[in-house]
């Protein structure tokens, strides 16, 4: 502050001191303006940045003028809050940043003290950024709130200090939450969403699964499964059966898009990156969460968090100054009644990983091509006694959705339960 003090002092000193010279031998003022409005708007932005104090959700001080002491703070909450060098353009930091109004040199600046409020919960956030470090996988855990919108942790990994001088990681300054990845089997719900959208009836459907339909397979034989058992089963052949036979490439296309999966506006204050589905490369695959399919996992969270809210899908957002109210219905309640059954049915007889709390969820493989697999899993909260969360936890390169649903389940349990 003594530096920018004296930086507006000495700017003060010139103006006049050329005026009254001027004045004084009755010559026309020269004024080099280029470069007093240059060092003039060096200075506002240095006290905008000295005077900005960023909370979290309780009120903890995340920025107030420099960066935190606790480097795990700086570390979880990068990808929010951003560094002053403009490297993350949708983060706070950046887009505060880019705000400035037009400003007179003489008059028309008054500096003063900003604060934002942000829903995201600090303690949230270190223990997710934690989790995912300390789990030797890089990955993104997503949390909102799916009946008010507000984000409770956005974390990626792997991120970056902004007081340490090392070159940071590949892909750190990536926000792994608004990146498409293949999605793998948690996109099975979409399909199904698409085909009850079209006819309830569908629900009826049966399919004797032997391991193979056309070229879709699966690990093992399933026998015969409904549709709620292939749901929650992630019976590749038996959604593929059934979405091939009665939706055609652009009926699911449409349902998915409407969904979300192409939408960059999910959240009111942060760019998500669209994603892609394109069923007429292979309808089969495509609805098993495969072939060019890709979703982020804020989308995921959306969709998910909008079958938890009887079919209405928020929009999100982590600054309390954005806050929404209404919500937009993206399926109808009997749809979103059937999915939040059958995912819960596989919650409590298919998965052996224990939730300390009434939920619904779905795992994912995601086959990338490389020879390795995106881990997946996300659930929806809907105990009386528990928040109305939907989490999403994305493994980049993670192998089995195992892992995926033993950290989510540990980060529920311990986190947001309070163990």
């Amino acid at each position: 502050m003594k530096i920018i003090t004296k930086m507006k002092l000495q700017l003060t000193a010139m103006l006049i001191l050329t005026i009254v010279m001027s004045l004084l031998i009755g010559l026309t003022p020269v004024i080099n303006k280029k470069k007093i409005s240059e060092h003039f708007y060096d200075y506002i932005k240095n006290d905008r940045i000295n005077n900005l104090v960023i909370k979290d959700a309780k009120g903890a001080i995340i920025y107030d003028g420099g960066f935190s002491k606790d480097e795990l703070t700086r570390e979880s909450t990068f990808h929010v809050v951003g560094d002053l060098n403009g490297s993350l353009p949708s983060s706070l930091l950046s887009t505060y940043l880019s705000n400035d109004a037009n400003i007179s040199l003489l008059d028309g600046y008054h500096s003063e003290q900003h604060t934002i409020n942000l829903t995201i919960d600090l303690d949230m956030q270190k223990a997710a950024y934690k989790l995912l470090k300390s789990s030797g996988v890089n990955g993104t855990l997503f949390v909102a709130d799916y009946n008010t919108g507000e984000v409770k942790t956005m974390v990626s990994t792997p991120s970056v200090d902004v007081k340490s001088k090392k070159k940071a990681a590949d892909k750190a300054y990536l926000n792994k939450a608004a990146q498409a990845y293949t999605p793998g089997s948690v996109f099975k719900a979409i399909a199904v969403g698409a085909l009850l959208e079209k006819s309830q009836s569908y629900q009826s459907l049966t399919f004797n699964c032997t391991g193979k339909y056309e070229e879709v397979s699966c690990s093992s034989a399933h026998g015969t499964v409904t549709l709620e058992e292939a749901l929650y089963k992630s019976c590749n052949c038996g959604i593929a059966k059934f979405v091939s036979e009665h939706l055609t490439p652009e009926e699911l296309n449409s349902f998915a898009k409407k969904a979300g999966v192409k939408s960059t506006d999910l959240m009111v204050d942060y760019p998500v990156k669209a994603g892609e589905v394109d069923a007429n490369d292979s309808i089969r695959w495509s609805s098993d969460g495969q072939s060019k399919d890709l979703v982020t996992p804020v989308t995921i969270a959306s969709y998910y968090g909008a079958i938890a809210n009887n079919g209405r899908r928020q929009t999100f957002y982590y600054q309390k100054s954005n806050a929404k109210t209404s919500a937009k219905r993206i399926m109808e309640f009997r749809t979103s009644l059937f999915l939040k059954n059958a995912l819960t049915k596989g919650m409590t007889n298919w998965y052996s990983t224990r939730f300390n709390c009434s939920c619904f969820g779905k795992t994912g493989t995601a086959e990338t091509g490389r020879g390795t697999d995106h881990a997946w899993f996300v659930c929806s909260l809907t105990d009386t006694k528990a928040p109305t969360y939907v989490v999403v936890l994305m493994l980049e390169d993670g192998g089995s959705s195992t892992n995926a649903i033993k950290m989510t389940a540990r980060f529920v349990n311990n986190t947001i339960l309070g163990g």
